[in-house]
């Protein structure tokens, strides 16, 4: 099902259940965003075990969880305000950022993030659908934006294949990993 996209699967607990759905789809990156329970032992357990998959680990607005763990980057949500430039010492450390906005994405670039997840694209629990993008006003939000963009908000197995309809070939996701 995302052979040909680049998948980033939000994700707050790992189960059984979960790992063969990833495995089977070829996800390839993780982000890890439980903010009401950071359990360190859970968290490196994730992590090893996406190490040993080949799959990208990431962690949600902690950064120094995150160099701990020795993560192949970090999620910075919209929540994170900080303005100045993230500088790692890890070379290989990508800096992921969400944006709902051109305001928003204007400070996920000075942070110095090499992708942006710009949401919500389709209507979702959270989000009316006055707040949703939806495919024409994504594109043209992000016709301009020199950093590569991620599709996010709303994903289901149902408007999937309008997702693909997008500029970039990126797509980020929650629920849609419970339908497959």
């Amino acid at each position: 099902m995302f052979h040909y996209l680049e998948s980033y699967l939000f994700l707050a607990k790992l189960d059984l259940e979960i790992k063969k759905k990833i495995i089977r789809n070829k996800i390839k990156n993780l982000i890890y965003y439980n903010f009401s329970n950071y359990n360190y032992i859970n968290i490196k357990n994730v992590r090893q075990w996406c190490k040993t998959n080949r799959i990208k680990f990431y962690i949600a607005d902690d950064i120094k969880l995150a160099i701990k763990l020795k993560t192949d980057g970090i999620y910075l949500t919209r929540q994170y305000k900080t303005k100045k430039k993230l500088f790692l010492v890890k070379k290989q450390f990508t800096i992921l950022g969400s944006a709902h906005n051109q305001m928003e994405y204007c400070l996920k670039k000075s942070q110095g993030c090499k992708r942006i997840f710009l949401s919500p694209i389709f209507k979702t629990n959270k989000y009316s659908i006055n707040k949703v993008l939806g495919l024409v006003k994504f594109n043209l939000i992000s016709l301009d934006w020199n950093i590569k963009t991620v599709a996010l908000g709303g994903v289901n197995k149902k408007n999937f294949k309008f997702a693909k309809l997008t500029k970039n070939n990126s797509i980020g996701f929650q629920s849609l990993i419970n339908e497959i």
